[in-house]
């Protein structure tokens, strides 16, 4: 039998108008918010019946943020930013294993302590930025299992909407991939490995001995999106036209490879692989409740639809980006020769090309994560349905 895990990470996260809103957001704080119960502690309550893992009695060492515990007016500097927020509001609790629990969480500043540090990792993950959240967090302690109860809200909107090309707030799944992270993040801090002083200061002399070995990764990767770019750019269709277009027919395979090469970096990669596995899981089930139904089922399957808006999405994006460089014109002296103007704004437009390549992979990015977020919430959805279907939990 393995052991029990020293840490465990869990979430939810609340939208504008789901039934637990108002308590996390404090909307009705004489019934009890969940600041104050994250502050003073006290019974669960049926808004924390999740939290069963975590013992019965709750004994709170006060609610801090990244300044120490909470003063009366910064408690009221978040109550009404939760109150006017239409961020989802997260809350994510970090359990302990009892004995673990009692050596590493003495009192709140370690709690404190492991926030702080490890906070902005995880957002960073998830492509939240740590600057545009509020916190607060709370250690509470009981005789089972110390706990940090930890929420979070976005102050504004930091996610691109390509339908209206403005911000929009975060779907709120955070990924399954990054909580795995922060659980391991977690315990390598509070057991010193990582963060030991000898440790750091040997990694940094070898990360600085093998730069030396090898190649410049970065350089290498901007001088092959260059080329994928400009091959891209040579066959780009006189007339603009979008990806999916007939007109797109000869150079939608370019197009693909820089998508791809875009997404090779290792995030970016696992976490697609990741969802391309849960997706035909998924389909799976989908073809096998289908076929005793005998319904045909193409339309309800996922992982292609999934890797064919990702392709069309973000091909969009380089395709828009190629039309911009195509479009570029210089200025030039009146007795300048057609051919000359030609010539130079060619090498002009290949110029902004390569300048701004840096933009595009981060639009190209932005699209992706956007795609990637609603898939996972299609899952959940489904998941979430399939629950209710059979019985599992109640439907909100």
């Amino acid at each position: 039998m393995s052991e029990a895990p020293n840490v465990l990470v869990r979430s939810r996260f609340y939208t504008k108008g789901s039934k637990k809103r108002p308590f996390y957001s404090s909307q009705n704080t004489k019934k009890g918010d969940y600041l104050n119960y994250v502050d003073k502690g006290g019974k669960a309550g049926k808004y924390l019946d999740f939290m069963d893992y975590a013992g019965n009695r709750e004994k709170s060492s006060g609610a801090f943020d990244a300044n120490g515990l909470l003063t009366e007016k910064r408690k009221a500097e978040i109550r009404d930013g939760l109150k006017a927020t239409d961020s989802v509001v997260w809350d994510v609790i970090i359990s302990f294993s009892e004995d673990y629990g009692k050596e590493k969480m003495a009192s709140w500043r370690n709690a404190q302590d492991l926030v702080t540090s490890e906070l902005p990792n995880f957002l960073k993950a998830n492509h939240i930025p740590y600057e545009k959240v509020v916190w607060f967090a709370g250690l509470h302690e009981n005789t089972d299992n110390r706990h940090i109860h930890l929420s979070f809200y976005e102050t504004e909107p930091t996610a691109f909407d390509t339908d209206t090309g403005e911000k929009k707030f975060h779907y709120g799944f955070l990924s399954k991939l990054s909580l795995e992270d922060f659980k391991v993040r977690i315990e390598q801090r509070l057991d010193g490995h990582e963060y030991a002083f000898h440790q750091v200061r040997d990694k940094l002399l070898a990360d600085e001995d093998e730069k030396l070995k090898k190649p410049d990764m970065r350089a290498i990767y901007d001088k092959d999106l260059k080329e994928l770019l400009l091959e891209a750019y040579r066959s780009l269709p006189p007339k603009k036209a979008g990806y999916e277009s007939h007109d797109m027919d000869e150079i939608r395979p370019a197009i693909d490879r820089i998508t791809t090469y875009m997404m090779t970096d290792e995030n970016s990669m696992s976490t697609f692989m990741e969802l391309m596995r849960k997706l035909k899981l998924r389909d799976e089930e989908t073809k096998a409740i289908c076929l005793r139904s005998k319904v045909d089922p193409d339309r309800y399957l996922l992982s292609a639809r999934f890797h064919k808006d990702l392709y069309r999405r973000c091909g969009n994006k380089v395709i828009a980006y190629l039309y911009s460089a195509k479009g570029m014109h210089g200025e030039f002296r009146q007795s300048a020769k057609p051919e000359e103007k030609m010539r130079w704004d060619e090498k002009m437009r290949r110029g902004w090309l390569y300048s701004r390549a840096a933009r595009l992979n981060q639009e190209v990015d932005d699209e992706r994560v956007d795609v990637f977020a609603e898939f996972e919430c299609l899952l959940a959805k489904a998941e979430h349905d399939r629950l209710v279907e059979e019985g599992v939990i109640e439907a909100e």
